[in-house]
Order: structure tokens, then sequence, then C-alpha cells
């Protein structure tokens, strides 16, 4: 299948709701990059989703402080296949990172969508994560990226099957949790106390089980949507230590942070799979 350039019209015929913008439709190059840059219209690899079975479910675009580079920003978006997957309540996604500034590489990595509390996960460092620059023959890059990231399709299914059959203990589950905490804090500094087993609370009827793969995902939810309590040690305006209470804030789905945060706990609930 050839990459190619689409127009609005095309891309609203495999959107399935997300929000568009200047940068997922760029066509052009933008000036402060080299005439060795080469363009890779985000919706053009949108397209190339679609004729795979894939539709656009999410697609986030950062924002510019400058007009002229407004609708060159980096976007984030997430492919979703329409075939049925095969683990129940699961769907496959793609999430495709594109830059068109010439600042590092775009990514191809996969995903999962978790139809029993709308869980968009992504996978971490056991699965290959595609990265190919805008140099060289980038377009044919991307063809072979997108092959071998769904060529792990298979080995997808065998791992979160292997996760459903591990059943974990309350110290296990008490640990992941602690775990996930610290991976979520882990840009903070003097951190004394985190109130990580509320991390371990249940919802909904459909995650009252102990296996590894709904208990990540129970921990993963409460990350991501639910405020995380936790002290810090700070000082006041006369150099006067006092414990502060914080705070985290819900993260943006699909955005950057969650994209690799969500691949970090992935990892970390694996090390439990023997």
């Amino acid at each position: 299948m050839t990459i190619k350039q689409v127009d609005l019209e095309q891309v609203l015929n495999f959107n399935q709701g997300a929000n568009l913008s200047g940068s997922y439709l760029q066509t052009e190059r933008h000036t402060q990059v080299s005439d060795k840059f080469q363009v890779i219209q985000p919706a053009a690899i949108g397209n190339a989703m679609n004729e795979r079975g894939f539709s656009l479910v999410s697609c986030i675009t950062g924002r510019s402080r400058h007009e002229d580079k407004k609708d060159f920003q980096r976007t984030i978006a997430r492919y979703r296949s329409n075939d049925v997957f095969q683990i129940e309540g699961l769907s496959l996604d793609i999430i495709y990172i594109s830059k068109q500034l010439g600042r590092g590489c775009d990514e191809l990595r996969l995903g999962l969508y978790r139809g029993a509390c709308a869980n968009q996960w992504a996978v971490g460092t056991l699965f290959e994560l595609i990265k190919f620059r805008h140099t060289g023959n980038p377009l044919e890059d991307i063809q072979t990226g997108i092959a071998a990231v769904l060529n792990q399709r298979t080995k997808l299914v065998e791992t979160i099957q292997k996760m459903q059959n591990r059943i974990l203990t309350v110290g296990e589950i008490e640990a992941l949790a602690k775990k996930y905490s610290e991976i979520r804090l882990e840009d903070k500094s003097n951190v004394l106390k985190v109130d990580f087993r509320r991390l371990a609370q249940v919802r909904r009827k459909d995650d009252a089980f102990t296996d590894l793969f709904t208990v990540a995902n129970v921990l993963q939810e409460n990350v991501i949507r639910f405020p995380l309590a936790y002290d810090i040690q700070a000082h006041d305006g006369q150099g006067n230590p006092y414990v502060r209470h914080m705070t985290t804030r819900r993260l943006r789905e699909s955005s950057s942070q969650l994209v690799d945060l969500n691949g970090k706990m992935f990892d970390a609930a694996m090390e439990l799979v023997a």
C-alpha cells in the first residue's frame, strides 16, 4: 500500500470523532527545517491505517507560542482496529506520534483499549517501539514500521493471557500499587508519604478480580483519572521546613506523557509474569 497525502474529506471517512488540527493535515515543510527534511503528513498515516482496518479515535496536537508554528506541532494519534480482538472486551490500538519540526523521531507502538473501563493502554519496552526520522526514505520506513508493529499482535495476545492467568496475593497487589505510585511521582522530589493503597480501589463489578491483568487495569485507571495524595518536604519563605500536602492532576488521554507512563506501568506489571 502506498502512503499518499489526503484531504479533510478523506480523513472524515476514518475519523470516529477525534478533534482534528492543521498539524494533523499538514503537507508543507516548515521554514526552520532543512531541505533534507521530508514531510510526513500525519493524516496520510491515518489513511494507511484505515486501509489496514483501523479508525482514528483520538488526536492530540501540541500548542504553539508562535503563530507560524501553530500548524506544525506534534500530534499523537490513536487508531483502533475495526475487527474483533482475540480477547473479549479488548480492542487493538496503534499509537502514532508525529513530529514536524525536526526534533526527534516519529514513533509507532502498540496499544490496547479495555471497554469495561474505557481504559487506554500503551505497551512497554518488552514490545518493539518503532522510530524513524524525516530523512532518507521515511515513507518506506513507515510501511515497514506499521507491519512490524502489527506483527506483534500474537505476542500481545499471549502476554495478556499470561497476565489473566496470574493471580495476585494481597501483598503483591499492594506492592504493585506502590510501584505504580512511584512511577507516577518519579519526577517529584522530597516525597515523604504517598497514599498508594487507594490505587487498588475497585470501582465496578467487572474489576472485582485479582488476576494481574484486571488489577493492573484498576491501578492504571486510578493513577491516571483520579488524584493521588502525597506529602513532600517543603520550605516556607523564611527557609523553615514543613510538610506540604499535594495531589496529582489528571493527565490528558493519549498525551505523550500518558503514553510513556502507560508503557512504564505495563512493564511493571509484566515483572510479575513468570
